[in-house]
């Protein structure tokens, strides 16, 4: 576990670093790492249009699959 959660920071942050770069690299790839974290992210906002997370965005680590990013969300 603390091998996964090592290996998911660097990862992050490699992905972060891509920001800059012209291209769809980082827009494609954030929101797979975030998934890959646990992070609920609707399928609407993965369908191929504009979404962009900012690498500045702050998720609170405590437990991440509480977090959920685009569409309606009903509970």
């Amino acid at each position: 576990m603390f091998l996964k959660k090592v290996f998911l920071t660097l990862l992050g942050n490699l992905i972060k670093m891509t920001e800059k770069i012209p291209g769809s690299f980082y827009q494609k790839n954030y929101p797979k790492y975030l998934k890959m974290r646990g992070i609920d992210i609707c399928t609407e906002l993965r369908g191929g249009g504009q979404e962009y997370i900012a690498p500045s965005a702050y998720f609170d680590g405590a437990n991440y699959s509480m977090i959920h990013i685009g569409g309606r969300y009903y509970k």
